[in-house]
């Protein structure tokens, strides 16, 4: 995943996940597709904003929104090292 300017408005900045085609099998690619499909379809304040998919011969290029400063699984883990959430 990585951060790049939006084609039409370059102050916006946007996130790209490339998925390497090589390395799946037909199911997976199945299943990115209706991903993105559900993706495509939702839409919701704490859910990521889909917004275009480029493919090639060998990579998915999803299009979404940059959300910056990590990702959920380490702000959740810091909070948990913090004492911030119990364990039960």
């Amino acid at each position: 995943m990585f951060a790049a300017h939006n084609r039409i408005d370059k102050s916006f900045l946007v996130a790209i996940k490339v998925i390497n085609k090589a390395h799946l099998s037909e199911h997976q690619l199945k299943e990115i597709n209706r991903e993105v499909a559900i993706l495509a379809k939702v839409d919701h304040p704490n859910i990521t904003n889909y917004f275009e998919t480029h493919e090639d011969a060998r990579n998915i290029n999803l299009v979404m929104e940059l959300c910056e400063g990590g990702d959920l699984s380490e702000k959740v883990n810091e909070e948990i090292d913090d004492g911030n959430f119990p364990e039960e």
